[in-house]
């Protein structure tokens, strides 16, 4: 009963080439992160890497000349859309790691029981519930891009007090809500929906390459001490933020307005 097109562009098409590079490019790329440690790092791991960039330069080939691009090309010729692929990888991919870690710490270097580690990251769960609700009704539209800097700002703190529980994820969370928003704050509406995607492609994909990458640095560490290793994830997880912080300024200055 639902009609065999949804939405205004009836000449839209799947394009089999890009998603398949795409798909192929990224699974060259995760899959030695996750392996590659614990099996030596073989060849193919190497190889398997070098076929990712490969593939991903092929990608962007085929969206330049294909009809029915999976991304928007326009996309990539505003500037905010850019910078907000860069902010939403880091991000998420530190995130998805400190959350990994964390739960690593606390059950495998601490031996505290399943039970106990949730008990703990209570505090962490309202903070949650507090800045989500803080950031979608009243920060982003009274502090603007000065929001998600003050998330990005408590989250470094949070990270470098170690207060896990409260501070990171409030902050995080502060950034949930507006951060797309900004993003497509200048996408015109025939963009947004590609951009939308897009954009939660890339959160996806970042919190993969976070988990697979600082997850293998954890590990190699943690060989030696669960402590020391957390810590040398939350101080990169901790740069990461820093890192992105000036990128939230090259963001449109106001979100995308939702009709």
């Amino acid at each position: 009963m639902l009609p065999r097109r949804g939405g205004e562009d009836r000449e839209a098409r799947l394009d089999p080439l890009g998603v398949g590079l795409l798909t192929a490019g990224s699974a060259l790329l995760i899959v030695p992160l996750i392996q590659g440690r614990e099996l030596g790092w073989p060849w193919w791991t190497h190889a398997m890497t070098a076929a990712s960039l490969v593939a991903f330069g092929l990608f962007v080939v085929s969206e330049r000349r294909g009809r029915h691009p999976v991304v928007t090309p326009s996309l990539f010729g505003r500037r905010g859309f850019v910078v907000g692929l860069l902010v939403v990888g880091g991000f998420y991919a530190s995130l998805s790691a400190f959350v990994l870690v964390v739960n690593l710490l606390l059950q495998s270097g601490l031996a505290w029981t399943p039970l106990r580690a949730g008990l703990a990251l209570v505090p962490w769960a309202l903070g949650t519930a507090v800045a989500t609700l803080a950031s979608g009704a009243v920060l982003a539209e009274r502090l603007g891009r000065a929001g998600l800097r003050l998330g990005l700002a408590v989250a470094v703190v949070g990270l470098l007090a170690l207060c896990w529980t409260t501070a990171h994820r409030g902050g995080a969370r502060l950034l949930f809500i507006p951060l797309f928003d900004f993003v497509l704050g200048n996408a015109t509406p025939e963009e947004v929906g590609t951009g939308a995607g897009m954009l939660n492609a890339a959160q996806q994909f970042a919190g993969a390459i976070g988990v697979a990458a600082l997850g293998t640095v954890f590990f190699a560490r943690a060989e030696t001490s669960y402590v020391a290793a957390a810590e040398l994830v939350f101080a990169l997880c901790a740069a990461s933020y820093v890192l992105t912080l000036p990128l939230v300024g090259l963001l449109p200055e106001h979100a995308a307005r939702k009709e």
